[in-house]
C-alpha cells in the first residue's frame, strides 16, 4: 500500500510546473486526475478560492514529508 501511495505521489508531482516562482497544475491535468471535465472542475472551484488554497497547501505539505 505504501508503495502504491508513493507511485501516485510521484505521478502527481510530475504534473506540477514552476511558473513565475509558483507551483501550478494545469486545469486539464487536474480534471484528468479526477476523471472529470475541465468545465465541471472550474464550476466547482469558482467561489471557493480559500478552500482550494487549503487543500493544495495540505497536498504540498504531504509531498514535502515524503
Amino acid at each position: 500500500m505504501e508503495q502504491s501511495i508513493q507511485l501516485k505521489t510521484e505521478k502527481i508531482a510530475s504534473y506540477i510546473y514552476l511558473i513565475r516562482g509558483e507551483k501550478v497544475i494545469m486545469d486539464f491535468t487536474l480534471a484528468q486526475l479526477y476523471e472529470g471535465k475541465v468545465r465541471i472542475l472550474k464550476k466547482a472551484v469558482s467561489g471557493h478560492d480559500e478552500k482550494i488554497q487549503l487543500i493544495f497547501s495540505a497536498i504540498k505539505q504531504l509531498m514535502e514529508e515524503k
